[in-house]
């Protein structure tokens, strides 16, 4: 049997959209009958496994339309020309990526993704065997608490789906309204919002590709242990029970292929736990962040609803002191925490702070007046002592903060030291410039050590030039002259990057001005530069504005050439140009 999805996924069938057509083609059989030949595959062949799978498919689909051997179709066109003469059963478990049928989401088949050896795949069956646990303990929670409010409890669950799609709370209202009694106190909706994202994350712990590949410790399988996460803290919060530790010694019995690791509890508190989130964690993040972002009184965060209450902000040199209040609301679960913080910033990211749940006007003033004056002093031990006093162990600093922000704090902090480094780079690269010519001459190696901070000052000018507002060609051509001339290592992935998004930002602007041959002019000179270095942008969206602009303009060009207009014939001479630089053309 010839499969064609097994093509697309793992021979290379999206190398040639005719040679896609013709697989598919072959498929019919040379009987009289009429047949409809589909395959299975995944969306993401068509351009994230396979790079311009997706033209692949396009030019494939084109061929097809354009021949007479087979017609393109839909399934309910087919059935609606040629109703069914007969029945087929599709065989129970069985799947097209695992030969043993299903046993690729449940033991160790042998199937795998290859290119590791001495690996193998018995953490496969503990995993699901953890989560049946989580899903059987968390069905009898979901029974058992949904019987205050329905009669159909899974109904509800899959209906539930009305929610997952559109989290509007006129929504969420009319969704309550379809399956619950009309007078729910707001409690219950809580209750009731809690339940379902349980059993919401209990089934998305057992997404598919969580098994598909070779490591119980690669981000699949991980994002799925986090649902069984979220899944157990939200059981937790419904039944004051504790599930976490029995959840733990499960994961203690996960294999990993990783000695680093050893079990699959390792890289879960390294990964998963501390990436959890509670309110009050929420709020932290919130508290913190507030001091590097002016927030508005009413602000979106994640999928929380934040509202200032109270906010003093203090600043000394480079230390900085935020105390507030401020009131959060979960868009997802409607859960409401009302909350007191202060939070210390001594410069870079060394961060110091607490929050707890709303400790009332008279001690946040308390708090407030005692802080600030000892910060007004500079006296930074006393705050500690005081914040300890007013929080206990809800501390928090940097590293409570999300992967985000944790970055962006960074970044931040990091601007000016990153400029300091640059400056030194450009230095090293402006002094040593003429030794660096005398070493490709006589075809001598350049010691590392100078060869690094070369290599780094001139990628950092590349990359600062593609990134200008005044971006100059010329510029931007000598930096790529001067490179060569000196054998630098150029980081192409970042610059085919940016050298992408600057041909898409000025293709962008022609198809706004289809008629400004000036600009055409300019981006096939800016083509002309990246063809002669070692630069291979992606080209994808510039060739697509190139099918646009044709469709759409190039017949009025062709008529207007035809009448003798010079402005026209220049612009037809750039436009073939132009298609030949994006590889569109011969």
């Amino acid at each position: 049997m010839d499969l064609a999805s097994q093509g697309v996924a793992f021979e290379g069938l999206l190398n040639d959209g005719e040679r896609f057509a013709d697989r598919l083609q072959g498929q019919f059989s040379e009987k009289d009958d009429v047949e409809l030949v589909n395959i299975g595959t995944d969306g993401e062949s068509y351009g994230h496994h396979h790079h311009l799978g997706e033209m692949a498919l396009s030019y494939c689909l084109n061929h097809i339309n354009e021949h007479d051997d087979a017609e393109l179709t839909i399934y309910g066109e087919f059935l609606e020309k040629f109703p069914p003469e007969y029945e087929a059963q599709i065989i129970e478990n069985t799947s097209w990526s695992c030969y043993h049928g299903v046993e690729r989401w449940r033991s160790d088949c042998g199937c795998n993704t290859g290119g590791n050896e001495g690996w193998n795949q018995k953490w496969r069956e503990p995993l699901r065997n953890t989560f049946d646990w989580v899903r059987d303990n968390l069905i009898e929670l979901y029974e058992t608490e949904m019987e205050k409010y329905t009669s159909e409890p899974w109904e509800v669950r899959n209906r539930y789906i009305k929610v997952v799609l559109d989290r509007d709370r006129d929504n969420v209202l009319e969704f309550f309204k379809e399956n619950f009694k009309a007078d729910l106190t707001e409690e219950e909706q809580i209750d009731l919002l809690k339940l379902l994202e349980m059993q919401y994350h209990t089934m998305l712990m057992y997404t598919s590709c969580g098994w598909f590949f070779d490591e119980v410790t690669g981000i699949e399988s991980m994002q799925d242990i986090f649902y069984a996460k979220r899944a157990i803290q939200l059981a937790e919060e419904i039944s004051g029970k504790s599930y976490e530790e029995e959840f733990e010694q499960l994961l203690e019995k996960i294999p990993s292929n990783l000695p680093e690791y050893d079990t699959a509890l390792t890289a879960y508190n390294q990964f998963v736990k501390p990436m959890a989130l509670d309110m009050l964690r929420i709020g932290a993040h919130y508290a913190v962040s507030s001091l590097f972002e002016d927030f508005p009184e009413e602000v979106s965060l994640y999928n929380f609803s934040a509202s200032v209450k109270t906010k003093y902000y203090y600043e000394a040199g480079k230390q900085k002191l935020l105390i507030g209040r401020t009131q959060f609301r979960s868009d997802v679960t409607w859960e409401n925490v009302d909350i007191s913080y202060a939070v210390l910033h001594m410069g870079d990211h060394h961060l110091f702070g607490g929050v707890r749940k709303y400790m009332g006007e008279e001690a946040l003033e308390e708090m407030h007046n005692s802080v600030a004056g000892f910060f007004n002093k500079g006296n930074v031990y006393e705050i500690f002592n005081m914040m300890d006093n007013y929080f206990g162990n809800h501390n928090y600093s940097f590293w409570h903060l999300f992967r985000d922000e944790q970055r962006s704090i960074m970044e931040l902090v990091m601007e000016n030291t990153l400029k300091s480094v640059e400056t030194s780079m450009q230095q090293i690269y402006d002094n040593s410039y003429p030794l660096l010519q005398t070493f490709k001459e006589i075809n001598m190696k350049v010691p590392n050590r100078l060869k690094l901070p070369v290599d780094m000052a001139v990628n950092n000018k590349l990359v600062n030039e593609l990134e200008k507002d005044d971006f100059s060609l010329s510029r931007f051509k000598n930096l790529l002259q001067s490179a060569a001339q000196i054998n630098v290592t150029l980081d192409v992935v970042t610059l085919n990057f940016l050298t992408d998004n600057r041909l898409n930002y000025l293709m962008r602007q022609l198809r706004k001005e289809p008629d400004n041959y000036e600009l055409m002019k300019s981006i096939n000179e800016f083509l002309t530069v990246i063809k002669k270095s070692v630069l291979e942008p992606n080209e994808w969206e510039a060739q697509n504005i190139v099918f646009e602009i044709k469709d759409e303009h190039y017949d009025r060009f062709i008529d207007q050439s035809k009448e003798g207009n010079a402005q026209a014939k220049a612009w037809l001479s750039g436009f073939v140009d132009l298609e030949k630089k994006l590889n569109l053309v011969p």
